[in-house]
């Protein structure tokens, strides 16, 4: 005998089903070029709430100031900020020519990065509430001035409670980006509470000589790992259903 849901159970097994998809899918990507373009230009003097902050040397060292167009630190010739899209930044005037111009444009939407001399320019995302951190993606080539500089170094690390977790390292050239981005992706698997931070700096690898890079950092993020308590687990959310199903299966006549 076949037995059919009534509207009410099909309903509840529609919600029990959108409720466990929608925590599957649960997920949020910050991308430092999306908060810069979010800015629509207005560059407006760095506040320790945003989300996204550039400073000199870590995250301890100073906050860089605005220049109207990007951020500026306190060493020549730090600057990041500046939207810079496939195809800009070919070679300066003097610098380089032929074929190679093509070669140094930027080959993704990023933005632009001075180190300093020698001072590293730090880039910090600041957590604003519990989360995992399920990815760090890191997009980094050298653009313009030919291959007059020697790269960046490039170092990734998070910071819970206060306690730096080193991520690693990894060397950007204008010999190994000079026709396609480097990417390199973290997956930590750690849960931020709100006030943690991930650290990315870009170090000028000794020193500064006519380094120009573009750069992105996306983070993924899921929800933290411990629920709310007015929500209930999924166990119990399956007996709920369990308990409805057995609430409206047929009964049997009592024997006469």
């Amino acid at each position: 005998m076949t037995h059919h849901l009534s509207p009410f159970l099909r309903s509840a097994a529609t919600a029990l089903t959108l409720l466990a998809a929608s925590a599957a899918q649960a997920s949020t990507v910050y991308g430092l070029r999306d908060w810069l373009e979010d800015l629509n230009g207005v560059y407006a003097p760095q506040q320790a709430g945003n989300p996204w902050t550039f400073h000199d040397g870590s995250q301890a060292g100073s906050l860089f100031t605005t220049t109207g167009v990007s951020y500026g630190g306190p060493v020549s010739p730090q600057s990041i900020g500046a939207l810079v899209d496939p195809g800009q930044l070919g070679c300066t005037a003097g610098f380089c020519g032929g074929a190679v111009v093509a070669d140094t444009r930027a080959t993704f939407a990023g933005t632009f990065v001075h180190t300093g001399s020698p001072s590293a320019t730090a880039v910090v995302f600041h957590a604003d509430q519990a989360m995992l951190l399920d990815e760090i993606l890191l997009t980094s080539e050298m653009v313009q001035n030919a291959h007059n500089g020697n790269g960046m170094e490039v170092f990734a690390r998070v910071f819970i409670g206060g306690v730096a977790h080193d991520l690693g390292q990894f060397t950007v050239t204008y010999g190994n980006t000079t026709t396609s981005a480097l990417q390199t992706v973290y997956t930590p698997g750690l849960t931020l509470a709100a006030g943690d931070t991930v650290e990315i700096r870009y170090d000028p690898r000794g020193s500064y000589l006519y380094d120009h890079g573009n750069v992105d950092v996306r983070i993924a993020t899921s929800a933290a790992a411990t629920p709310p308590q007015d929500v209930p687990e999924p166990a119990s959310l399956a007996l709920v259903g369990l308990g409805l199903l057995a609430a409206f299966r047929p009964r049997r006549p009592a024997p006469a």
